[in-house]
């Protein structure tokens, strides 16, 4: 539009330098209608083309690092974020915490209700994971019924608040599938940086041990899975 704005400005002062041309005139008006119509509607072409693709290109940018079931990240989205904050806290002596979780007894749910029924219930526990943690945390789902979340800045403290609040919220969010009311739980390992390890493979794998060890006990007779 500035580009456009000078031409026309530049016409102007061209006419008005003209002998004999009258710049006030309707002839004149008319004959810089004219000319100046092309240009400005290639301007207001161009500029719409451009907000369409920045949108377009805003759009992949989002698919590329969303889960499309959930909307939370995805893998390739929260190794980004973790990496940025594991170098963050090497160089500042920062902490944070990372959690697994995985989702209790899914496979039933997709046996009695189908896999429109499984995605309902990984949505819920998406859901609930959104409203546990704090916008600076971030929460994403790896493959399946496999989330992580990366708590910036946590101490273990925070951490098991986090993974009670965790529980808590998927198992008091009941699901409506087929007019039967579902809950779901979750199994949760969380590991703590630097007190648990410095190396993130390590600290992953021992996230992996403690969720499954999680669900292990959460299986035994007796063990309430609100627990």
């Amino acid at each position: 539009m500035l580009e456009v704005a000078a031409i026309a400005v530049c016409h102007v002062a061209l006419a008005a330098a003209t002998p004999g041309l009258d710049v006030v005139s309707l002839v004149y008006a008319s004959r810089a209608t004219g000319e100046l119509a092309p240009i400005l509607l290639v301007a207001y072409l161009t500029t719409t083309l451009s907000a369409d693709i920045t949108e377009a290109r805003e759009h992949i940018e989002t698919l590329a690092q969303t889960d499309a079931l959930t909307g939370l990240a995805n893998l390739r989205m929260f190794n980004e974020v973790w990496q940025r904050e594991h170098a963050a806290c090497e160089r500042e002596q920062g902490s944070y915490a990372l959690l697994m979780i995985d989702m209790d007894k899914l496979k039933n749910i997709n046996d009695n209700f189908g896999h429109e029924g499984g995605n309902s219930a990984i949505k819920l526990v998406a859901q609930c994971l959104e409203r546990s943690i704090r916008g600076t945390d971030t929460a994403a789902r790896f493959a399946g019924d496999e989330f992580a979340v990366l708590l910036p800045g946590a101490s273990p403290e925070v951490a098991e608040t986090v993974v009670a609040r965790v529980r808590h919220n998927v198992y008091k969010t009941t699901l409506d599938l087929r007019s039967r009311m579902i809950r779901c739980s979750v199994s949760i390992g969380v590991v703590n940086y630097p007190k648990d390890g410095r190396d993130p493979r390590e600290l992953m794998s021992l996230a992996d041990r403690r969720m499954y060890r999680d669900k292990e006990l959460r299986r035994a007779p007796g063990v309430q899975a609100s627990a």
